[in-house]
C-alpha cells in the first residue's frame, strides 16, 4: 500500500474498515512513505507470536498442533501435512510424560525436529523429522533440538534450545563415524543455548547474491535469561547466565578483549553498551575429522575451565560479534540445510 499517494491510501484504508481516524492515518503515511515497504497477503495464515527464548519450544508446539506450513517450503521441500503432529505428541518414555497422540505432551519433554544423527545423553538418536521424547525429571520446562546433527550433548532437566548444530557439525555423522563435535563430557547447565551458523565469505553471499562458498563455522552460546539489548553498564550485562563481569574474570579475560576503546569510553560516559556488539564468538577450527580442539573451545564457555590455554585459544581464534555473525548467515543455506535432513530422516 505504500508508497501510495495519501489519498488513495486514505482510501484503500477506509474501504478495509481502519478504526483509525484520518489524521492518524495521514500521520502514519507521512512517516511510513518513504520507505520501500511491501506486503503479502497469505491465505489461512495465522500469527503465532515469541518474544523471548523460553517461549519458541511452545510457539513450535502451537505450529505443530495447527499443522502449519510455512509459506516458502513448497513441493519437496514442504513438511509433510499430517503424520508430524502424531509423531510429534505420541513422544516416547512410556508412563511419566508422554501422553496419547493429539495430546497437549509432556511440559518438560525433549523436542527433535529435522535432526539428523546425534547422541544426546548417552543415546544414540537416529535421523527423525519429529520426535517427542519424555524426561521424567524435567522440571516442567522443554528442551528442543531443531536441525541437529553430528553432534554429541548431554542436556539437564531444564530448558535447553539447540539449533542449527548440523551448520556446524555437518548432516552427516554418528556412532560409527564418530560425532564431528562431542560435548558430552561438559553437561549444558539449565538455560544454556547453542546457536550453530555457516557463515558466508562476504554479506553479499549472506544476502544470496552470487559469491564464494561458506568457509566458517561458529557456535553461538548464550543462556535464556541473557540479554543481547542495550544495558546502562557493563555491570548490568549477563552472558552465559551470568554476570559478563564475572564472566570475564572466571577466564581470565578482560572488556578490552570485546569491545572496542570507542564503545568502553562511551559505556563510562553513561551511554550504554550492547553484548550485541561484543566480539565473543570464536571461529572454529575444521571439525573434519572431529575435533577435542573445537569442543574445548565451546565448553569453555559455560564450562570454565574446559581445558587448561582455553584464555590462550579464544584470544587466538578470529571471533565475532552476534552483529556481524547474522550479517554473515544466509537464511537461504540455511534452510536449504533444514530440508536435506528432512529428506534423510524420510528415507531412514
Amino acid at each position: 500500500m505504500l508508497p501510495a499517494p495519501l489519498a488513495d491510501y486514505l482510501g484503500a484504508m477506509a474501504r478495509g474498515a481502519s478504526c483509525l481516524p484520518p489524521p492518524l492515518l495521514a500521520s502514519l503515511h507521512g512517516a511510513l512513505r518513504h520507505l520501500a515497504a511491501r506486503g503479502a497477503l497469505l491465505a489461512a495464515a495465522r500469527f503465532i507470536h515469541f518474544g523471548s527464548v523460553p517461549e519458541y519450544p511452545a510457539a513450535l508446539a502451537e505450529v505443530i498442533g495447527a499443522r502449519l506450513r510455512p509459506f516458502y517450503a513448497q513441493g519437496g521441500g514442504a513438511p509433510p501435512e499430517g503424520p508430524l503432529h502424531a509423531l510429534l505428541w505420541r513422544g516416547e518414555g512410556g508412563e511419566g510424560g508422554a501422553s496419547g497422540a493429539g495430546g497437549a505432551g509432556g511440559e518438560g519433554d525433549l523436542l527433535l525436529l529435522n535432526c539428523g544423527a546425534l547422541c544426546i545423553d548417552g543415546a544414540a538418536a537416529p535421523p527423525v523429522s519429529a520426535r517427542r521424547v519424555a524426561r521424567p525429571h524435567a522440571r516442567r520446562a522443554a528442551a528442543c533440538v531443531e536441525m541437529g546433527a553430528g553432534c554429541a550433548l548431554r542436556l539437564s532437566d531444564g530448558f535447553h534450545l539447540c539449533v542449527g548444530l548440523a551448520c556446524v557439525a555437518g548432516v552427516h555423522g554418528g556412532a560409527d563415524g564418530g560425532y564431528a563435535l562431542d560435548l558430552s563430557p561438559w553437561p549444558l547447565p539449565e538455560g544454556v543455548c547453542l546457536d550453530g551458523r555457516a557463515l558466508s565469505s562476504s554479506l553479499a553471499s549472506a544476502q544470496g547474491e552470487e559469491g564464494r562458498e561458506e568457509e566458517e563455522r561458529v557456535l553461538l552460546v548464550y543462556s535464556s535469561t541473557d540479554s543481547f539489548k542495550r544495558a546502562a553498564s557493563l555491570s548490568a550485562l549477563r552472558y552465559c547466565g551470568e554476570p559478563i563481569e564475572a564472566w570475564l574474570r572466571q577466564r581470565g579475560l578482560s572488556p578490552a578483549e570485546l569491545w572496542s576503546a570507542a564503545e568502553l569510553r562511551a559505556e563510562q560516559q553513561g551511554l550504554g553498551i550492547e553484548l550485541w556488539d561484543a566480539r565473543l564468538f570464536c571461529v572454529l577450527p575444521p571439525l573434519t575429522p572431529p575435533s577435542p580442539a573445537a569442543a574445548q573451545l565451546v565448553a569453555g564457555y559455560y564450562a570454565a575451565p574446559a581445558a587448561a590455554g582455553w584464555a590462550e585459544q579464544f584470544r587466538g581464534a578470529p571471533r565475532l560479534s552476534l552483529a556481524e555473525v547474522n550479517a554473515r548467515s544466509s537464511p537461504q543455506r540455511r534452510d536449504a540445510t533444514r530440508q536435506q535432513l528432512r529428506r534423510t530422516a524420510g528415507a531412514s
